[in-house]
């Protein structure tokens, strides 16, 4: 999971993701939602999302099977899932920056789907989702 974190960070760093203007405007004005949306935020939204698109797909360089992929993005849908649970319970965004857990989640599934050229061998997608909610009936029986 830690080099999904690493490559997401470094795509940021390699796209020249940073806008001082957008944070400084956001820390003086906050974010405004209107329209179903973050005005201002679709722009991060869409770096956040080719961040998470490059380090699905570079994670695939360090593996020779596409197995061996699966098994990595399953780590970082392991974290986009926790993150899910928390925005879920709390009724917010965990992150002031990136677009919600469940649409991260989703466009990292298709992502992978699409520079695998395939579906899983195995459903990891399903097997960290019924994972997560084990977990989070567990927090709820407490």
């Amino acid at each position: 999971m830690m080099l999904f974190v690493a490559l997401h960070e470094f795509a940021h760093i390699k796209n020249r993701d940073i806008d001082c203007n957008f944070w400084k405007n956001v820390r003086q004005e906050g974010l405004k939602y209107e329209n179903n949306s973050f005005t201002g935020i679709n722009k991060r939204y869409r770096q956040e999302e080719l961040a998470d698109q490059y380090a699905i797909e570079r994670l695939g360089d360090w593996h020779d099977s596409s197995s061996n992929v699966w098994s990595n993005f399953a780590q970082a849908y392991l974290l986009m899932n926790f993150l899910e649970v928390m925005e879920n319970k709390q009724g917010e965004l965990t992150s002031a920056t990136h677009p919600p857990a469940k649409l991260r989640k989703e466009r990292m599934l298709m992502h992978a789907q699409q520079f695998t050229n395939h579906s899983p061998p195995y459903d990891y997608a399903a097997f960290v989702e019924r994972l997560v909610d084990t977990w989070a009936n567990e927090i709820e029986e407490q």
